[in-house]
């Protein structure tokens, strides 16, 4: 079957792919179900549901496979690559090499966590890694590969959380998500198994790669690599420390309080500019944070004083924002945009309002069960795909504390964390 995939996907070319905007009918389409003929029922029950969803996925999947064989074969070279990533040569031969180190492994696993990993998005895009997981154990989607028990737990909980890396280099998580899985009964089953919890994170660094790559409008730098390999450092130091519960979240903490000025300015695209011009610089973008909030007599802000400003926003690393870096950088621009920031650009006091508020509210409503993560998800954003980009929005502060003060919570007893539905249509109207 692999090689079948494998013959089938390389016959294809990018460009073909992206040419496509409805799957159902095509050559695509029929010849993946043949190979994979337990995704019929979900594949249809998706067109079904968002035909439109399903042909970006689809789509997508086509796109992140052809990537993966391409590179697994050395059959993309530098110069096909570079058309549409922003990468060097040495930065695609380090991804390369890790490609080839699991093929070695197990050659059916990253190929599978590719097909697999965006099935939830038919259903539920805001939380799709925890849906397409639940769909493959419900659907057995496994059973039909000669996998090991173990082989398969790697696989369900790559996909489980796969925007894990992604998110915490973007500013929308930090390392205290972390706590989920250091929760979570079926993976610490299998952590102490030799080698797991290696496999389980190079899987996770390798997929995040070829993820962003998979898409036709993103891009990936150099920077990301060192980035990612960090991201992946902490989060193996964290997970090591599973059999004191306590230490390994006082870990997660420290983390992610350290790097609180790199979440707050994931909202200016710190994480994809950074060095690709002299001026974009760490010191850069959080003079631009501060400068924000100065000259501006309301009390949350300080008088500027970042210090002060900085032990409020403490709390903020038990939030993991879902879905919602593009409501973000509207809070810091009142646009989208998809350049670097000028010298000359300004960041609204809207973003750190938003997140003042927000730490101030958990900090209150934690104080019963102060280690609880808190997942925060937007109800009520349009559809980015239609939106005009080209509109820039005043958000007011008091539109701000309004979304906040309405926002809806509960808590999930079964995994202890809380969920609070912030609705912020009121600043689209």
């Amino acid at each position: 079957m692999l090689q079948e995939l494998e013959n089938f996907i390389t016959s294809l070319d990018f460009s073909d792919i992206d040419k496509i905007r409805n799957f159902k009918d095509s050559y695509y389409f029929k010849t993946f179900l043949k190979l994979f003929p337990n995704l019929r029922g979900i594949f249809h029950q998706g067109l079904a549901q968002d035909s439109d969803e399903f042909n970006r996925t689809f789509g997508h999947i086509l796109r992140i496979l052809r990537l993966y064989f391409g590179l697994k074969k050395s059959e993309l070279d530098y110069e096909n690559i570079k058309l549409f990533h922003a990468l060097r040569s040495e930065s695609l031969q380090t991804i390369k090499k890790k490609i080839e180190i699991q093929a070695k492994n197990n050659a059916l696993l990253l190929p599978l966590i590719l097909i697999f990993h965006d099935l939830g998005r038919f259903y539920d895009k805001k939380t799709h890694p925890e849906k397409s997981f639940n769909l493959m154990k419900e659907n057995s989607l496994l059973d039909t590969f000669s996998l090991t028990n173990f082989e398969k737990s790697l696989v369900l909980k790559t996909i489980q959380n796969h925007l894990l890396v992604a998110t915490i280099f973007t500013g929308e998580s930090t390392f205290y998500s972390s706590y989920s899985l250091l929760n979570d009964k079926e993976f610490l089953s299998f952590i102490d198994k030799r080698d797991y919890l290696e496999r389980f994170l190079n899987l996770l660094e390798i997929f995040t790669y070829l993820d962003i790559m998979g898409y036709s409008y993103s891009r990936i730098y150099d920077h990301y690599i060192s980035y990612y390999q960090k991201i992946i450092q902490n989060l193996k130091k964290i997970l090591s420390k599973y059999t004191n519960h306590e230490k390994a979240l006082k870990l997660a903490k420290k983390y992610s309080q350290k790097y609180l000025e790199w979440r707050l300015a994931g909202a200016l695209r710190i994480f994809q500019f950074i060095g690709t011009e002299p001026h974009l610089t760490k010191r850069f973008y959080y003079k631009k944070l501060k400068e924000s909030i100065k000259g501006y007599n309301v009390p949350i802000f300080k008088n500027g004083n970042w210090k002060k400003i900085r032990e409020d926003l403490l709390p903020s690393y038990k939030i993991q924002i879902k879905y919602g870096l593009g409501v973000l950088m509207l809070f810091a621009f009142g646009k989208f945009f998809r350049k670097g920031m000028e010298k000359s650009s300004k960041v609204s006091n809207s973003l750190l309002f938003f997140w003042l508020l927000l730490s101030k509210k958990i900090k209150k409503l934690s104080k019963g069960n102060p280690s609880f993560l808190w997942n925060v998800s937007f109800k009520g954003i349009p559809n980015w795909s239609t939106y005009n980009r080209r509109s820039e929005l005043l958000i007011k502060m008091e539109e701000i504390s309004e979304i906040i003060e309405n926002s809806t919570l509960n808590l999930d007893e079964n995994t202890k964390e809380y969920h609070l539905s912030v609705n912020v249509d009121k600043i689209f109207i």
